[in-house]
């Protein structure tokens, strides 16, 4: 998930839980495909059997695990990321506007 996927509904004053999942919404489908598409298109390299598919089947199939392994944080780790640190900025600006 970008943060710019966030930031027009954050914008339109809209509560920052909210926004984050609606920002996360919005970006599923993308990440999803993206990630899809890059795993399907290398699934015949990981099951070949013609020549040199000694070298390429390992390759393969580490790059595959790689875009499995990655995709899930973007779409499960990222949005409580972004709570996180936007709940820690908040209370900054708070504790400055506050020592004012």
């Amino acid at each position: 998930m970008a943060p710019s996927a966030v930031s027009p509904f954050v914008a339109d004053d809209m509560p920052h839980a909210d926004a984050i999942l609606t920002g996360a919404k919005a970006r599923l489908r993308p990440v999803l495909t993206t990630g899809s598409m890059s795993v399907f298109s290398l699934l015949p390299m990981v099951f070949a059997t013609g020549p040199l598919s000694d070298a390429q089947r390992p390759l393969a199939a580490v790059v595959v695990g790689g875009l499995i392994a990655s995709t899930a944080p973007t779409l499960l780790v990222m949005p409580a990321l972004y709570e996180w640190f936007d709940r820690g900025g908040r209370r900054v600006r708070e504790s400055v506007v506050d020592m004012r």
